[in-house]
């Protein structure tokens, strides 16, 4: 995934968020879900795309300060 698609996708989480559109349960769902995925990659001997998720899904879970 390259650095403009990353940003992207954390730009309309967080806009749908900020709007008011979703809640906090919804975007750890997404988190959560980013991090399944990440290592289904890894499972799979993709690496670079198993980080590539997990630092997606700590950008967007630090723009939400889920954490």
């Amino acid at each position: 995934m390259d650095a403009t698609t990353r940003t992207a996708i954390r730009a309309i989480i967080y806009g749908l968020e900020k709007a008011g559109v979703i809640a906090d349960p919804a975007v750890a769902h997404i988190v959560e879900q980013l991090r399944l995925a990440a290592d289904t990659e890894a499972d799979c001997d993709r690496q670079d795309e198993a980080d590539a998720l997990r630092e997606l899904a700590d950008d967007i879970e630090a723009d939400a300060r889920l954490d």
